[in-house]
């Protein structure tokens, strides 16, 4: 497991991580964690175009505004094609996250980031040096 990401959510406790779609795993004490599918039920369509094996990575979860909010790298190694996406939740829970599309990729980092339905991104994004978040 890679890079992972945990969330308290009303039903227990969610890890996110590198793998396998932003692989997901629920615990109910932080302790013992059970595979739990992914965050998606199906992968975004748009990956394919930043990574051919469909493989996110880097998720860092967020609560606001009564939702969950995951920001993600899609990139591929050695690549200097890459893109930052966001997904959102009510719940946090695996495979109920939507895709909102690509909020900045390697186009985008040198000038102004697009903003995605309404929602601020993080100023550790905007404030950061794109090869902090987006590497191949």
């Amino acid at each position: 497991m890679h890079d992972p990401t945990m969330i308290r959510t009303p039903c227990g406790y969610v890890l996110h991580s590198t793998h396998g779609h932003l692989e997901a795993r629920t615990s109910a004490d932080r302790v013992h964690f059970t595979r739990a599918g992914s965050a998606f039920r199906t992968p975004p369509s748009w990956w394919r175009a930043y990574s051919p094996g469909d493989d996110p990575r880097a998720p860092g979860i967020s609560r606001r505004g009564g939702r969950y909010l995951m920001y993600y790298a899609v990139s591929s190694f050695g690549s200097n094609h890459s893109a930052i996406g966001l997904a959102t939740s009510r719940t946090g829970q695996p495979g109920s996250w939507t895709d909102q599309g690509v909020v900045a990729n390697t186009r985008s980092m040198g000038s102004s980031l697009r903003r995605s339905a309404g929602i601020k991104v993080p100023s550790r994004i905007t404030h950061t040096s794109p090869s902090a978040w987006v590497s191949g």
